[in-house]
């Protein structure tokens, strides 16, 4: 087996592992896509320039591709045959200093097997690709940490294996399309920093597996919705700097889980449930500064409760 100047990539071929530390500088030469790999790693390659071939999608065995922490001058279009290669499961593109792009489309009507696709932190800008769409068996998206705009496809409602999705750090705007009530196998959803408007959708009530809801850092306005009690197993809720966030926190009292309650910011008004945290044994955070909460808080004898008073307001620390 002859590989030619490949530096720090991780090569599985044929199932064996090829770690080949190098410094690897230039293009990725044409002939590379002809290369039997089942895996590609690149990383910290930052004498890489140029961008990745558009023949790789002739890399029919290839079931992942990685690329991280890469210099200024390696990045351009993603080819969109990376997506239709027909064994491709994870494709892993993240806190690389070039700026890359999504490719206008893919080719329809192939089938895929994607299952995870993290783009974070790659200078992507524009609108999030409908072609996404097409990708119905993802579990994990990530396109955090961007700068893409525009709204989220109605059609990821389509995504209903999609277990975990990261947009966080972006400039994404509008509502949250009611579509995404279908997606009842996600476990998180990251969409804080970015500039989502409109009340709490009352259909996130029905996301039952739903462990993280961060919706931090945007426009969102209206009350708590009553079906969020419903989600036994919240663990993580950060909605702080929404500004327009009011009236009762009661939905968030049953969770028993719940362990993470930032509401910072907002404009709540009601008092702290007393039966808030009353179930969970480990350590809690919540933050309910700058908002216009009355009353006192009840506080049970397991706790340890370590208290920052702010002059707006508080943070509390609960331990067992």
């Amino acid at each position: 087996l002859a590989i030619v100047h490949l530096n720090h990539i991780f090569l599985i071929l044929y199932h064996s592992l090829l770690p080949v530390p190098n410094n690897l500088t230039g293009t990725l030469p044409p002939e590379f896509v002809h290369l039997p790999l089942t895996v590609i790693r690149l990383e910290n390659q930052k004498g890489l320039y140029g961008s990745i071939p558009s023949t790789i999608g002739n890399m029919v065995h290839l079931n992942s591709l990685s690329i991280l922490f890469s210099g200024p001058e390696f990045g351009g279009v993603i080819p969109s045959s990376l997506f239709t290669i027909p064994a491709m499961e994870w494709v892993t593109i993240t806190h690389n200093e070039g700026d890359w792009e999504f490719p206008t489309s893919i080719e329809s009507g192939q089938e895929n097997k994607i299952k995870g696709l993290k783009l974070k932190s790659n200078g992507l800008s524009g609108t999030i690709p409908p072609f996404i769409s097409e990708f119905t068996n993802i579990k994990a998206l990530g396109l955090g940490h961007n700068s893409l705009e525009g709204s989220i496809p109605d059609s990821f409602g389509r995504l209903t294996s999609l277990e975990y999705f990261d947009f966080h750090d972006n400039n994404l705007n509008g509502t949250l399309p009611q579509s995404l009530m279908r997606l009842t196998n996600l476990t998180g959803m990251s969409l804080g920093k970015n500039k989502i408007q409109g009340p709490l959708p009352s259909w996130l009530g029905n996301l039952s597996k739903l462990r993280l809801l961060d919706l931090s850092y945007n426009k969102l306005e209206g009350s708590i919705p009553t079906s969020l009690s419903l989600l036994s197993n919240l663990q993580h809720v950060t909605l702080q700097h929404n500004n327009d966030l009011y009236g009762s926190i009661s939905a968030f009292e049953p969770l028993e889980k719940l362990s993470t309650l930032l509401l910072s910011s907002n404009s709540f008004s009601s008092t702290i449930p007393s039966g808030l945290f009353s179930d969970f044994t480990g350590k809690v955070f919540a933050d309910f500064s700058h908002n216009n909460f009355t009353g006192g808080l009840l506080l049970f004898s397991w706790f340890f409760l370590q208290v920052i008073l702010q002059s707006w307001g508080m943070i509390l620390v609960l331990m067992p």
